[in-house]
């Protein structure tokens, strides 16, 4: 309520009679940290402070919580995609690879991927009939063996070598010479040149992530959304430059872009709140109208 009443035409929130009261902390990370170590710690923390048991979990799943990051980045760093994220960056596929709806990776995400994981032959046939007229360039009852064989020889690639490659993948699927190569991997090779050379696993955590299957969520992508518990990622490590938060929680003022930024991740929790500022700002040195001093725990020294 207190940033909101900075905020125009911003609603009083007022608390259920029988909720009972929550937590909220924020803890002051320094900005040249293990912050993966950081962010597991706070975890920690927050279990003993709360003793809520669901802050021991190492992945919330729906509305248990949630992890918020300021941007899409952030998440690849923490989930272990980001090279594969950054060599993507310079391809025409960036936006849609955000979205999750790039044909190029939708490509290994909903095909290779699962082809690769499956021991199941009626699990494997279930994915080809769903993508057989999107993958075959032709396909009739004679090509169901060689198909079999292709799959195989697709699994076989992946299991004798888990560092394979995405371009090292592509090279097996085209010696079958039966599957429809997206377009843009040969009109457009050489912005995916960076992408071919990054390992195939890396689609195992974006295809988690971009289908909300992971606790990561962006500050933007949660509006209207409501959780348990909620660990909010503040980092100026980022390309972002709209929004300054350290400046809010040290002088009190922010442009309206970092309140309303705020205003969300801070009422997306139902029940606790940890906030994580990575910060080279000391306690002594934060407005006390945000936290109490019993609120504001310093990490400087872990």
């Amino acid at each position: 309520n207190k940033i909101g009443s900075l905020i125009d035409e911003t609603p009083t929130q007022n608390p259920v009679p029988d909720k009972g009261e929550g937590c909220v902390r924020l803890f002051l990370a320094p900005t040249n940290t293990d912050k993966p170590l950081i962010e597991s710690h706070v975890k920690e923390q927050m279990a003993t402070i709360t003793k809520n048991v669901l802050w021991n979990k190492k992945n919330w799943k729906d509305k248990e919580g949630a992890t918020l990051v300021l941007e899409h980045r952030m998440a690849a760093v923490r989930m272990g995609f980001v090279e594969m994220w950054d060599a993507l960056k310079s391809t025409s596929e960036f936006d849609s690879v955000k979205s999750g709806t790039s044909q190029e990776i939708n490509f290994f995400k909903n095909f290779v991927l699962p082809l690769v994981q499956s021991n199941n032959d009626f699990e494997i046939m279930r994915i080809i009939k769903k993508y057989y007229k999107d993958l075959f360039k032709q396909i009739n009852k004679d090509s169901l063996r060689y198909i079999s064989e292709c799959v195989s020889r697709i699994k076989t690639a992946y299991t004798n070598n888990p560092n394979i490659t995405f371009g090292e993948m592509l090279d097996v699927i085209r010696t079958c010479d039966i599957f429809n190569i997206p377009h843009k991997y040969d009109e457009e090779s050489e912005s995916f040149e960076l992408f071919f050379n990054i390992k195939l696993s890396q689609i195992i955590p974006y295809a988690k992530y971009i289908d909300n299957l992971s606790e990561f969520k962006t500050h933007h992508g949660v509006k209207g959304l409501e959780f348990d518990n909620v660990m909010a990622i503040i980092d100026n490590d980022t390309k972002w430059r709209t929004y300054d938060e350290t400046n809010f929680f040290v002088a009190g003022k922010a442009n309206k872009d970092t309140l309303r930024l705020l205003y969300v991740i801070c009422t997306r929790a139902k029940q606790n709140l940890a906030v994580i500022l990575y910060t080279d700002t000391t306690k002594n040195q934060l407005n006390q109208n945000w936290f109490n001093d019993e609120e504001i725990i310093s990490l400087s020294s872990f």
